[in-house]
């Protein structure tokens, strides 16, 4: 065909010709576009989870650490690390109760003594009228804390304190008949009424053991066994929430650990104490 006798019309035909892969290409860019779409919204939805959960937990962590720091009388909630279980919290918070929390106090003070604070607390409302179903904890103290109880442990000037399981052993220098020796008492702590008591059960003279039998009946050691065996109770529920209940005292390793439990415990502000039965409250 000439070209000069090409018309318009058949040139514009000729450029509107699209190839079958051409169209294929954008239809499949068509359908493509929702899908990619939803991945965005999905991943955009995804995050504001995240970042909603991220900030729920330390909302809850932020309110449980008040309320400790209320109940125990703590002078900042600064000092109490809030941890919340793996499980999603917006659900709990949906739901009024979080499964359970661990609370960690790394100085707590009961009266003279001071020590790690650790607390497992399950099924916690989040209204504080309401309680919390149970609390479990331990209460852990160094040799070198219980210094400050020395006179309760024996009526020794003690130069060091040691734990000895299942022994809480006082060492001292004592002058005798113009000698001086250093002599241990250990005793054993128990729970009796709220409180710490302590029961002398050796006497440690060099090389030599007696136990606190042998002590008072030996006629040479009798005229000191008074001395030693001064032991006063240290009332622990005096200063913690009434619904609490110490369980157990025990040596452990080179730790004293006090073990206690409460059901049932609204947890928020200060209420009532406990009391010890033992005459020393």
């Amino acid at each position: 065909m000439n070209p000069a006798s090409e018309t318009p019309h058949s040139r514009a035909a000729e450029t509107m010709v699209v190839s079958p892969t051409a169209i294929t290409r954008v239809r499949r860019q068509r359908r493509r576009w929702p899908w990619v779409l939803g991945g965005v919204i999905v991943l955009l939805l995804a995050v504001a989870v995240v970042v909603a959960e991220s900030m729920a937990r330390g909302y809850v962590a932020d309110t449980i650490a008040a309320r400790v720091a209320a109940e125990f009388e703590l002078e900042s909630a600064d000092d109490v690390e809030v941890t919340l279980g793996s499980s999603p919290v917006i659900p709990q918070l949906i739901a009024g109760r979080l499964d359970s929390i661990d609370i960690e106090i790394e100085e707590f003070t009961l009266g003279e003594l001071t020590g790690a604070l650790e607390l497992h607390a399950e099924s916690v409302p989040l209204d504080e009228a309401s309680t919390t179903e149970l609390v479990t904890g331990r209460f852990t103290l160094e040799a070198g804390d219980l210094l400050a109880v020395a006179a309760q442990l024996s009526g020794l000037d003690p130069e060091s304190i040691t734990l000895d399981a299942p022994e809480i052993v006082v060492t001292a220098t004592l002058e005798l008949f113009d000698f001086e020796f250093s002599v241990g008492l250990g005793v054993q702590p128990d729970i009796a009424d709220g409180a710490l008591v302590f029961t002398p059960t050796s006497f440690r003279l060099g090389d030599e053991a007696l136990t606190a039998d042998e002590l008072t009946s030996n006629p040479v050691f009798a005229s000191l066994a008074q001395m030693f065996l001064q032991q006063e109770p240290i009332c622990l529920a005096e200063m913690l929430p009434a619904a609490i209940v110490l369980d157990d005292v025990e040596v452990v390793s080179d730790q004293l650990v006090v073990t206690f439990t409460a059901n049932d415990i609204a947890v928020g502000a200060p209420g009532e104490r406990g009391t010890c039965d033992n005459g020393n409250e």
